[in-house]
């Protein structure tokens, strides 16, 4: 993702977001741990007083079925009405009913409207008992400002599907950790549909498995031939079980400082890029180290880092090296090459819930169902 506009688009946003979020602190911890959090509204919000988000027990949304209605809204980049009909006929494919949010087709440049309307959307939709999901059409930018007008009690009591993933990656985590309900990282509407993608989709969103171990794609394996970044490679080896937190690189330390980032001690945390050349992604990750500190997560799950070759001929740190030092400097159980980020074969990740990576057999394991079946 380009990090130079993203920045530009969301750092002071999100800056305000957290002096607007009253004593709430940007050290944060998973839904599961007990101490209590209290998350106000912004100053110009409609709601008055005070929610009181506590790190709960996760919630786990209704698992699908064919036949239900899922709506397709737009928390971040505009849409188009061709990419509105491609999403509808994917999510047709999987004997799934569609319904549109109320304010899909809006333009505020190039987000789909102001960030409170589209914050009220998703209430619409979570308060419409017809609609058993919520899925993105795409990414694009701008979903991170919406996240200050999100009421988090609303989501807990109306726990949904909410999938997508790129610049969906900030609703995402942030859902999960103050709303306490499981969320999901996996295909835009808009995505290729391959028969990967849906057989996870499948397994996670409607069989709700409870023990499903997920390899990447032999498509993959073919094009690492002469594609590296596809390609499985352990940069640590180990076992290692947490749960899952993670997304975009970009997007997800975009959210460093503001009260929407979870705590990563003893997470699987997962992370993919797109469009970012190799000192950026170092710089990224190092930032996101220095954050951390000493509270480790458990294992780091590299997707397929895509179009990251340098834009000029100046020196520059090759991709691998910048990978395998990152893994080095934490040393924990490191992968690279799985498949999710921004390919046509994705995983679908839930986050918030425990899996175990094994570095040596190269799978990634759910160890609980996602969803309630």
């Amino acid at each position: 993702m380009d990090r130079r506009n993203f920045i530009s688009n969301t750092t002071a946003l999100l800056g305000s977001a957290y002096l607007l979020f009253h004593g709430a602190k940007p050290a944060s911890a998973a839904p599961t741990a007990a101490s209590p959090r209290r998350v106000a509204p912004p100053a110009h919000s409609s709601k008055t007083g005070r929610q009181v988000v506590a790190r709960r027990a996760l919630i786990r949304p209704q698992r699908l079925r064919r036949g239900d209605v899922v709506a397709l809204f737009a928390p971040g980049g505009v849409v188009t009405d061709a990419q509105i009909e491609r999403s509808v006929v994917h999510l047709e494919s999987l004997g799934l009913t569609v319904k549109l949010s109320p304010n899909l087709r809006d333009r505020y440049g190039g987000y789909a409207g102001r960030p409170q309307p589209r914050a009220e959307d998703m209430h619409t939709l979570l308060r419409d008992r017809e609609v058993k999901a919520l899925w993105s059409i795409r990414g694009g930018s701008g979903t991170a400002q919406i996240l200050p007008f999100l009421d988090y009690e609303l989501i807990r009591a109306n726990p949904k599907i909410i999938i997508g993933f790129s610049d969906i990656t900030a609703l995402l985590n942030a859902v999960t950790k103050l709303a306490g309900v499981v969320t999901f990282h996996g295909p835009g509407a808009i995505s290729t549909f391959s028969d990967y993608s849906v057989n996870h989709l499948q397994r996670v969103l409607f069989e709700g498995v409870g023990h499903y171990a997920m390899r990447s794609a032999s498509a993959n394996d073919e094009r690492a031939a002469t594609e590296p970044e596809f390609q499985v490679k352990t940069l640590r080896s180990g076992v290692a079980e947490g749960a899952l937190w993670g997304g975009n690189l970009s997007v997800f330390v975009a959210l460093v400082g503001t009260p929407f980032l979870p705590s990563l001690a003893d997470a699987m945390l997962f992370i993919e890029e797109v469009n970012e050349e190799p000192y950026r992604i170092d710089r990224l990750l190092t930032q996101l180290r220095q954050h951390i500190g000493h509270k480790l997560p458990a294992a780091t799950i590299f997707g397929v880092m895509r179009r990251y070759a340098p834009k000029d001929e100046a020196p520059q740190i090759a991709l691998t090296d910048v990978l395998q030092d990152h893994a080095n400097a934490q040393a924990i159980p490191a992968v690279t090459g799985y498949s999710f980020g921004h390919i046509s074969h994705q995983m679908t990740l839930p986050i918030g819930i425990r899996a175990r990576l094994d570095s040596e057999a190269q799978t990634l394991t759910l160890l609980e169902p996602a969803v309630v079946r």
